[in-house]
Parts: structure tokens; sequence; C-alpha cells
């Protein structure tokens, strides 16, 4: 039989060009990935969330309710007077929640929103002027469709006096507001009230400062150990100091030793707080010499219950020569970032990320956050968790220099933590890190883990039944009910009996 022997040659060619380039492509890719940064911030914005992008926007913060992301924040209005401004998030698009404005009067200037989730409804506070000058503390709640005011027309102990930057967080479940309100001509004070669901009621026997002629700013609650603790920063004999105390539901206790700054005799001011790895982390700025100039630099500290101890090597700022502010942390698959802006050295402010995972801190932020990092006025980052992604939004200025609403999230190329484990193991514990700080541990089998994991990534219902096989006694059985919206992270352990 005659063979076509050109044919198969160049058949034969036409098959090694395909596999050299198969192989070539397949060798690209493979550098690709192994290229890819471990994470990278993507936007989630689409250019904005400003209603209107020609008016300024400022003081963003994120809560998710109901399994979307909410974004709350103050925007410029046409008519003039600054408007409290709403939208939410499901993961794909943003949806206008707000009705227009959130103000009691629209026709008056309102700042400052903040948002907790208590009794399955989302809450926002915030202080609104009267039009006679004086700045009262207003609260409204949301049960997925209206929005209703719950404050019996101000949360102000003096009507005549002004109040400012409240902020909720629910303790022993009732609904707690801290927020600071004018005394005198040169003293405010830190103030409490508590909401059980109808009727609000004092909550800081007259005032928590520890010098009550002194004044007191920007108090922040956060549960830890069952207790509830508030932070703010007073002005002590020379300057600022951040102060701390505690709250067990009828008594409130000294947790400070008489200061958490690092050095007593330099300001220190806008601390926040968070629950990491079973021990309270406050984050502030405080002022430091350095080669001559008076900078303020990120601080952090930690406390066991009974102790404060360091944990920022001296400063978190990249820059210890450049001055940073409004630091906040935020706990992510079980390590915890603390995001700030911080000057670049050229007045230019950037968003900057660090990362802790309980020894040591690492940058996460890719040289920074920004759309623009030409842009100067550019601040109050705040971090959320949402499908356990960490969000992160801030105002940034426009090209055209208006202040817009941005947003980011992480993501993580070499995995997100909400995987199913590898099944080496046939059981595991479960530990899941509750919003309020609370740990919760179920031992397993690989099978009820992957079950849960099911749950949490498709969020089909908002609760989860774990029902315990330990410690039954005389019941029939003992059961926890997960609400998947108050889940901070969870880890699995797998080991084999």
């Amino acid at each position: 039989m005659k063979r076509n022997f050109k044919f198969i040659f160049t058949l034969a060619m036409i098959v090694s060009c395909m596999m050299f380039y198969s192989f070539s492509v397949f060798a690209d890719t493979v550098e690709d990935e192994e290229k890819k940064p471990e994470f990278e911030w993507v936007g989630v914005d689409n250019g904005t969330l400003n209603y209107d992008s020609s008016k300024g926007a400022y003081n963003p913060m994120g809560v998710v309710y109901n399994n979307e992301l909410y974004v709350i924040w103050n925007e410029s209005h046409s008519s003039g007077p600054i408007q409290i401004r709403a939208k939410k998030y499901n993961g794909s698009k943003w949806v206008e929640v707000d009705n227009g404005s959130l103000n009691y009067d629209k026709s008056k200037t309102a700042y400052h929103p903040m948002g907790v989730v208590y009794n399955n409804e989302l809450y926002v506070t915030w202080y609104e002027n009267t039009g006679t000058h004086v700045w009262q503390i207003r609260v409204k709640k949301y049960d997925g469709s209206k929005w209703v005011g719950v404050d019996n027309g101000t949360l102000n102990y003096d009507f005549s006096k002004n109040g400012y930057d409240p902020m909720g967080v629910v303790y022993n479940d009732d609904l707690y507001v801290t927020w600071h309100e004018s005394h005198s001509q040169n003293s405010d004070q830190i103030r409490v009230k508590k909401y059980d669901g109808s009727k609000w009621v004092e909550a800081d026997n007259g005032f928590l400062n520890y010098d009550s002629s002194g004044s007191a700013r920007n108090p922040i609650g956060v549960v830890y150990n069952n207790e509830l603790y508030v932070i703010w920063y007073e002005h002590g004999e020379d300057s600022n100091q951040i102060r701390v105390k505690k709250y067990d539901g009828s008594k409130w206790v000294e947790a400070d030793n008489g200061s958490l700054n690092y050095n007593s005799s330099k300001g220190a001011s806008y601390p926040m707080g968070v629950v990491y790895n079973n021990e309270l982390y406050v984050t502030w700025m405080e002022h430091c010499e350095y080669n001559g100039k008076n900078i303020f630099q990120i601080r952090v500290k930690k406390y066991d219950g009974s102790k404060w101890v360091g944990v920022d090597n001296g400063t978190l700022n990249y820059d210890k020569s450049q001055t940073a502010y409004y630091p906040m942390g935020v706990v992510y698959n079980n390590e915890l970032y603390v995001i700030w802006h911080e000057n670049n050295g050229s007045s230019i402010w950037q968003i900057r990320a660090k990362k802790y995972n309980g020894s040591k801190w690492v940058g996460v932020d890719n040289g920074t956050l920004s759309y623009d990092s030409s842009k100067e006025d550019l601040n109050n980052p705040m971090g959320v968790v949402y499908n356990n992604e960490l969000y992160v939004t801030w105002h940034e200025e426009s090209e055209s220099n208006i202040r817009q609403i941005r947003m980011k999230k992480l993501v993580n190329n070499k995995g997100t933590g909400s995987e199913k484990p590898s099944n080496k193991g046939e059981r595991a514990l479960l530990r899941i890190t509750m919003e309020e700080g609370t740990e919760k541990e179920y031992d397993m089998t690989m099978k009820e883990v992957n079950d849960f994991i099911d749950w949490y990534n498709k969020i089909s219902t908002p609760c989860y039944t774990i029902e315990k096989d330990y410690n039954v006694g005389p019941f029939e059985s003992r059961k926890d009910y997960i609400v998947r919206d108050k889940i901070v992270s969870f880890e699995v352990m797998e080991y084999n009996k």
C-alpha cells in the first residue's frame, strides 16, 4: 500500500505544535498563578456609592444585616443640609434603602451614623441639628422594609446640651448606646442609655468620666468576657488619655490602670476595640516625638482580663516619621486586621492595613487600598466581614476633588477559609468566633463539619442548629442555634481517633 509520507509528516508537525502550544499555555498559566499575589484588593463600588457624585460624602461604616451588607454615611444635599444615607449589597448589586434620607428633619444637618443589629432589626444612630444649634442623639430601626424612629425625640439627657458621636452595642439582650454630651462650657461627659426594645433607661450613674470637670469624647462599646467595656479619650492633667471602664450589668469599674497611653505625657485619641483570640484589643492614635516632629503613631494594646500588654512593636505606622490617624480593628480568618490612613510624606493620605496572627504584624495593603494614590483628602476607613470576605469602606476625593464613598474587598488567592477541609481526619473540632467575642467549640464528624460549611456558604437559612451529644443531663436534648450574621470567623481542626 502506498503511504502518503508527506501527509503523515505534516500531521506529526501539527500535533507537535499543538502539544508545544498546550504545554506553553499550561506553563504560562502556572507561572501566572505562581506570580499572583497572596491577596489583592478588588473594587466593589462601581466608581462610588454616593447617591449624587457631585456632592461630597464622608464617614461611611458597614454592618451586616439579613445576609446583606449595609453601608451608611452622610452626604451633602442640593438643598444644603447633610443627610444620612444608606445602601445595601447582596454580593452583586447595590440598592437604595433609605427613602431619600434617614434624617428626622431633612432640612437639618446630621452626622456620624453608626449601625448595629439588635433583635433581628438594624438600628442606626447619629447626631442631628435641631435648628437652634443644638445637636441631638437620634435613632431609627429597620426591619427590612421600613424605618421607624425609636428615640422619643432624642437620647440626650439634657435637651439644651449638645450630644455627639453615638454608637450602639448589644449586651445582655439590651441595646446600649454611648455618646459624649456637653456638660459645661469646657467639658463633655461620656453618657450611656440602654434599650430593651420598648423603653430607654439611664445606664451610666450620671456619667462615666473619671474627672467630671474634664472633657471626654468618642466613646465606643465592646463586649468582652460577658462584660461591657466602654473606651474613650479624656483630658488629663497635661494631655488626652485613653480611658476604660467595664460594666457587669449593675456597676461600672475602672479597667485601665489610670491610662492606656504608652506615654501619659503625650496626647492620645480615637480608640477602637475588638475581641481577638479571647483577648480585648484596643487601637488608637498617640503623639510621639520623632526627629523633632510631633506626629501621631498607631498604637495597640491587648487585655486578658487582668493586665494590658503592648503588641505593636513601638508603632504600626509604615513610616514612623509620618502621621497616621483613625485606626480600627476587625477580625477576619482568625487574624486581627488593623486599618487606618497615613501620610506618605508628600501630604497625600493613603489607606493602610496590617494583619496580626498573635505574634507578628504583616502588611496587607500592597502599598495602599486607595483608588487614586495622588488624592490628598482620603480618610476614615472602616472594615466589616461579609460572606466570609473582608470589606473596607472610606471616603476619597474624585478627579473633581469631591469626596466619594469607596469600598474594596480583600480577595485571598490562597483560599478564604470557607473551603471544605481535606477530610484527612475522621473528626474535627469546629471553633466558631461570634460577633461579641465569645467562642463556641464542637467536636464533630467530618460530615457534620461539611454540612455546617455548606450551610454557611449557601446561606439558605439565617440560623443553623447544632445538636449536642454531651452534658445532656436530665434533658431530652441540647441544641445550639448559630445565627450566621453573628459569626466573625470559624476554624476547623481535623484529627483521627
